[in-house]
């Protein structure tokens, strides 16, 4: 590992600066309590938005793929597309998500699709579930649990393409106007009418206002054209 040392301020247990004569080697820093943070002359640069943007935009592009970009700026709280609009622009913008929101969706939901009951980890990490908007956000849906469910990245996206919906009593419904040939393309019909997986004790259910929502706005029924 190595951290730039003009960007980072990097310090012992003791709060002693670790000089950059030092060897960075994982083990060495966890056996002296490191602990860094940004230089106050780039946390000043930072704060001025397209900075920010421009930055985080060139380390991801350079560094990660798309999908890992999302998850990175989705676990970070970095609303990309709201800091790189014009400064005239960004109040016509979604508001920025609240922070914890995901995780306290995914954490009401164990960690698993509540459609397919999907749980996969990479070692103690989930991969591929995601925090689902019933009510989109871009549609002034609000940042809490009422309006969310934990879903694969797969039923995800088509929830949003409305492939897949609600009925109030949370059994999950098919579009009519879905088809597909393959084994694995039919197991999404294979879906219909089947319950939502229930939150844990004490959390809220998806409440039916939202879920009429998606029905109206983005469910494919048989009266809707798909793109």
């Amino acid at each position: 590992m190595h951290l730039e040392r003009d960007l980072w301020d990097l310090r012992d247990h003791r709060g002693k600066e670790i000089t950059p004569d030092v060897p960075e080697s994982a083990r060495w820093l966890l056996d002296h309590g490191a602990a860094g943070h940004l230089r106050p002359d780039v946390t000043a640069v930072l704060a001025d938005r397209a900075t920010l943007a421009a930055a985080a935009r060139l380390l991801l592009d350079q560094h990660f793929t798309p999908v890992l970009s999302e998850m990175i700026c989705a676990a970070a709280g970095l609303d990309l597309p709201l800091l790189e609009a014009p400064p005239n622009a960004q109040a016509r913008l979604r508001r920025p998500r609240a922070p914890g929101f995901a995780e306290e969706v995914l954490r009401a939901y164990a960690y698993q699709c509540a459609m397919c009951g999907f749980d996969g980890r990479l070692g103690r990490n989930p991969v591929a579930i995601e925090a689902a908007h019933v009510r989109w956000h871009s549609q002034d849906g609000p940042d809490d649990l009422a309006k969310a469910v934990a879903l694969c990245s797969l039923h995800h996206a088509l929830f949003d393409c409305g492939v897949l919906g609600l009925r109030p009593d949370l059994h999950i419904t098919v579009s009519p106007l879905y088809v597909a040939a393959s084994q694995a393309g039919r197991a999404i019909d294979a879906l219909a009418g089947q319950s939502l997986l229930h939150v844990r004790p004490g959390q809220p259910s998806v409440d039916a206002i939202y879920v009429n929502w998606h029905t109206i706005q983005v469910f494919k029924s048989h009266g809707h054209q798909a793109n």
